[in-house]
């Protein structure tokens, strides 16, 4: 089963889609009615393997003005339970990590009824899966919008900001927030040298087989962010790389390469059926043995 969330819409409603024939199940109204009034959206969802339901950001109710993570039974095709957030919230992202817990990226963008007025402290939280219960509060990072939880590393990562009085109203600077998924401790900012403007780096993902992260950064590609040792520590060590035209032209060099390797074996082959010596069959072995290395 699917779960997708349109936020757009008024009221904003979740669909239920069966993932083999991709057929509408069911539909819940944020209206009121069976789940509570959203008055700013929805927002990122995930699924949880651990009791098989749904976790859904609410941004802001009229329930609960500062956000709330709605549980959700794919049997029922209903909201089972509601996670109120601490007021000034507006969560937009959420993942999940070890242990059942819940990163919550706070983004502290108001809607009609919110309570992230101007000079709300900025931060971001994580919260226990199945009781709802605030674990951390992580203050000095916010305005996030989706978030990524990397199991290569046992690390959450989040594109947000940073202010320079804390709050949603000061000077920001973009940034990827490194947090520890298992301590909850805030261990780092990695800056990317071009882009430190708010927003200027949107959604992190990562891959756990080599703890490479990689950044959409806005107008101008995907910046990869490795490191030899698997750490992070900003711009001391992190090495971006833009994935953009020149990517597109080294793609097509390979293509070209491989077609006259192609080409090259055939030809070798021939003359390899036409050679008498041992030393003109050594020599085109070897020839053979250098294309197919290509």
């Amino acid at each position: 089963m699917i779960f997708i969330a349109n936020d757009q819409d008024n009221p904003p409603f979740g669909l239920f889609i069966n993932a083999s024939n991709f057929a509408i199940m069911g539909r819940i109204n944020w209206n009121g009615t069976f789940a509570n009034n959203a008055t700013n959206g929805l927002e990122q969802s995930i699924w949880n393997p651990t009791n098989d339901l749904f976790y859904l950001s609410v941004p802001e109710t009229i329930t609960n003005p500062g956000g709330e993570i709605d549980v959700i039974s794919p049997i029922t095709m209903n909201v089972t339970n509601v996670f109120p957030l601490p007021p000034g919230s507006e969560p937009h992202g959420l993942t999940l990590g070890p242990t059942q817990r819940l990163w919550v990226g706070a983004s502290q963008i108001n809607g009609p009824n919110g309570t992230a007025v101007p000079g709300t402290p900025i931060f971001t939280v994580i919260m226990n899966a199945t009781s709802g219960q605030i674990l951390n509060k992580i203050m000095g990072i916010g305005g996030t919008d989706e978030v990524w939880y990397n199991s290569g590393d046992n690390r959450f990562y989040v594109c947000g900001k940073i202010t320079v009085d804390g709050t949603n109203n000061g000077s920001a600077t973009g940034v990827i927030g490194v947090i520890d998924a298992s301590s909850g401790n805030y261990l780092e900012n990695i800056f990317i040298p071009g882009f430190n403007t708010y927003l200027s780096i949107r959604t992190a993902v990562a891959d756990p087989t080599n703890n490479h992260i990689y950044a959409m950064l806005s107008r101008s590609g995907i910046g990869v962010l490795t490191d030899m040792l698997g750490n992070f520590t900003g711009q001391l060590n992190g090495q971006v790389t833009l994935l953009n035209t020149q990517m597109a032209s080294l793609s097509t060099q390979l293509t070209a390469l491989s077609t006259q390797a192609t080409s090259l074996s055939s030809q070798i082959s021939t003359l390899q059926g036409q050679a008498t010596t041992a030393a003109q069959k050594s020599d085109l072995n070897s020839l053979s043995s250098q294309v197919t290395s290509l």
